[in-house]
């Protein structure tokens, strides 16, 4: 029989090998022979029990076998048998259930629930915005399995965030994907054991996605090339190239032409950026051409950037010298001395730098005329003449020698700078801030050294009034402040060329720069509140006033709309959303009501201006005179004198008029009996005496 009916006992998992549990006991009233106890377990649990436990058979003691693991069973019930080895009549035995609990101890590492967390995240998302959660889980209990997350590397610039108990990883800070397209987090999952385990293995990849914000960049600009007048058509002449560091669609371009005419004789092509000749090429029409170009990407929304091109078209021999006089007149003297000139005849070849020589081809009997050229020297032609100085002499065979002489030609500043265009046109918006780059002017000087070194200036007044300034040494036009197209709608400019000779030369060239406009008037009425008169009984849907307001912007920005906003209800007048004009949609009626007070709105969208306008009617004569039937009573008087009635107010005739602006008028329609006449002054009647009778 066991001392206790079941036996309870706790012990800590990982405990060492033969680790002493539960000292069992059972007893035996027998002899000693039948009373041998030994102990073992017996039942279901019993290969369980023996993987973990030994029981001693002669002294009852559990010990541990092996190792005890709290996560692989937590709850042991075991079964133990003593049994007496009685002979006779045979061995007697009892059995009592032994209940182990294993206490955890902090022996098992968080582990991730993913070996790699892979999250792509946009370059745009907001910050605090979750991207990912990771999560770990430990297999021990209580305050030994709740675990506590956070980022040991790959967040030197800070820019993500864990939840250290939720493990949701936030993006705190700006992600660029053209500065970094993927991070590498590192996280450490540990637990709250005594000492803490942690498992440092958790890796998160962000990749970051790309979006559209960032335009295209010009590799050089402004774009300058030269072409020959000869080209033929399909000559690529200049590579457009733009760089756009997004990526995939959003980095793919497109480019076009812009500011371009009909007869603009280039092309671009779309995907490769390369201008090609389009049709056929003639300096001596268009020597420049001005425009622009568009890089565009794919992006959605897309995204652009443009530039200013300019071609020059190079001269080729393909024009014949032509004379300006078809005939030359001229008076000689016969004693002319030898060498004296008769006429200068001139042609003219349109292509640059031709040189016309001249010889008398018949005519010239004898020899009497002779035709000879001759001119200055040019630093910017030929810097080095050498000249062969040939000696022959009238022997025959004849003979020679020859020398060569060396002319070494000193520059002086003999040349004026030299633009590249005649004039030049630009524009700019109102609004533009201080110094936006408006246009480039560019001239050359054929000098050499100081002498053609170029910078650019306005020289006082000619600047705009301050409004715009010049780099000196680029010749871009800037805005210098913010410019008003209400005050000044253009700008003729004059700017110089000036080189770095003694004394210097400069060149002028007038910039024309048109100032476009914004929306940033509001439409203006007359006054912000006004009459209108208007006569009563106007025919219905006529126009009964026009009520206009003025924009000073232009164009579509000074385009007004208008409407009654106020004060017409019900709906008595239609004004025209465009014109302003004012129609009436009743009969109007001054003696029903003389005045009506609008509101009416001027916009020009999505700026508005409001007035107050007060429609009054003028009265017209549409309305009879109403009399009422009436009867003056009034007592005889008696008297012997003649001209004695007495004087006064002896009735008042009840007439009435519903036009305001009528006067009225009385008379006596029929005479009494006694054809008494009495004066009638507008609403009273008057008698200067009774007689006894009437």
């Amino acid at each position: 029989m066991f001392e206790q009916s079941e036996y309870r006992e706790t012990i800590r998992e990982n405990v060492e090998e033969g680790y002493p549990i539960l000292q069992l006991r059972a007893t035996d009233a027998d002899s000693p022979s039948n009373a041998n106890i030994r102990y073992r377990f017996v039942g279901d649990s019993a290969t369980v029990a023996r993987a973990a436990f030994e029981v001693d058979p002669r002294s009852g003691l559990i010990t541990t076998r092996g190792s005890v693991d709290r996560e692989a069973n937590e709850h042991y019930t075991l079964q133990v048998e003593a049994n007496d080895q009685g002979k006779d009549p045979g061995p007697r035995s009892a059995n009592v259930k032994v209940f182990i609990t294993v206490l955890d101890e902090n022996d098992n590492v968080p582990q991730f629930s993913e070996k790699r967390y892979v999250v792509a995240v946009k370059e745009d998302v907001r910050p605090h915005s979750e991207i990912l959660r990771v999560s770990a889980v430990d297999r021990d209990k209580d305050s030994n399995a709740a675990v506590h997350y956070n980022i040991i590397s790959g967040n030197s610039r800070g820019q993500f965030s864990i939840d250290s108990v939720t493990g949701e990883i936030q993006v705190v800070a700006p992600l660029d994907y053209e500065s970094e397209r993927e991070y590498t987090l590192r996280v450490r999952a540990q637990d709250n054991g005594r000492p803490p385990l942690s498992n440092n293995t958790g890796i998160v990849s962000v990749q970051v996605t790309d979006v559209n914000d960032n335009p295209p960049i010009f590799v050089s600009t402004p774009f300058q090339a030269s072409v020959l007048e000869s080209a033929p058509v399909g000559s690529s002449i200049l590579h457009i190239q733009a760089i756009d560091t997004d990526s995939g669609d959003n980095a793919r371009l497109e480019y076009r032409l812009t500011g371009t005419s009909s007869d603009t004789p280039f092309v671009i092509n779309s995907a490769t950026g390369w201008v090609t000749v389009s049709s056929i090429l003639d300096r001596e029409s268009v020597e420049h051409y001005f425009f622009g170009v568009e890089a565009r990407d794919y992006g959605m929304p897309p995204l652009s950037a443009t530039a200013s091109v300019t071609i020059t078209v190079m001269d080729v021999n393909d024009n014949r010298p032509e004379f300006l006089q078809k005939e030359y007149y001229s008076r000689l003297n016969e004693d002319a001395v030898v060498g004296t000139s008769v006429v200068t005849v001139t042609a003219v070849d349109r292509d640059v730098n031709s040189a016309v020589t001249y010889q008398i081809t018949g005519g010239n009997t004898r020899n009497r005329f002779a035709i000879s050229t001759a001119g200055g020297l040019d630093y910017e032609d030929q810097m080095t003449y050498t000249l062969a100085i040939t000696a022959k002499d009238n022997g025959i065979p004849q003979k020679s020698d020859t020398t060569y002489v060396e002319v070494n030609v000193n520059d002086v500043n003999d040349n004026a700078p030299q633009f590249l265009s005649p004039r030049y046109q630009g524009t700019v918006s109102e609004d533009a801030p201080p110094f936006t780059s408006v246009l480039q002017i560019s001239a050359t000087d054929r000098d050499a050294h100081a002498n053609g070194r170029v910078q650019y200036t306005f020289q006082n007044g000619e600047d705009g009034d301050g409004d715009f300034t010049i780099e000196p040494t680029s010749g871009i036009v800037r805005t210098f402040r913010r410019l008003d197209r209400e005050s000044v709608p253009f700008y003729e400019l004059t700017a110089y060329a000036v080189d770095r000779g003694v004394p210097p030369q400069k060149t002028p060239v007038h910039i024309q720069v048109t100032v476009l406009d914004v929306n940033d008037n509001a439409p203006v009425f007359p006054a912000d509140d006004f009459e209108v008169l208007v006569k009563e009984n106007s025919a219905v849907g006529s126009v009964v006033a026009q009520i206009t307001a003025t924009d000073p912007d232009e164009g579509a920005n000074a385009q007004i709309m208008y409407q009654i906003v106020e004060g017409n209800i019900p709906e008595i007048f239609q004004m025209d959303i465009f014109s302003g004009e004012l129609t009436s949609l009743i009969d109007l009626d001054y003696e029903s009501r003389n005045e009506y007070v609008i509101v009416v709105q001027a916009t020009s969208a999505p700026l508005v201006s409001r007035a107050t306008v007060r429609i009054k009617l003028l009265d017209q004569n549409d309305n009879e005179p109403t009399l009422q039937h009436f009867q003056i009573i009034f007592n005889n008087f008696v008297s012997n004198r003649s001209n004695s009635f007495p004087s006064g107010v002896i009735g008042r005739v009840p007439a009435h008029d519903p036009d305001v602006s009528d006067r009225l008028y009385y008379t006596i329609d029929r005479e009494s009996n006694n054809r008494i006449m009495f004066p009638v002054f507008f609403f009273f009647f008057f008698f200067s005496g009774i007689t006894s009778s009437v």
